[in-house]
């Protein structure tokens, strides 16, 4: 759990930037889970990382139906 200053917000009310490093995949970020900052849509507190699909390969006739 990180928490940030209360104070970034001094700079720009509607825009905040920051970068954390983690050696582990993050599966889930949550802002302000303990409803300190003031919040007008809480909705949108929440991300989850999306599960990517492989791209498919596509057979060509011209190979004979191998792989590209």
């Amino acid at each position: 759990k990180k928490n940030p200053p209360a104070d970034i917000w001094r700079n720009n009310e509607l825009k905040f930037e920051k970068g954390f490093f983690s050696d582990k995949k993050v599966a889930k970020v949550v802002l302000d889970p303990d409803e300190v900052f003031a919040d007008v849509d809480r909705t949108n507190n929440t991300w989850e990382a999306q599960k990517l699909e492989q791209p498919k390969t596509q057979e060509s006739p011209a190979s004979g139906g191998q792989r590209n």
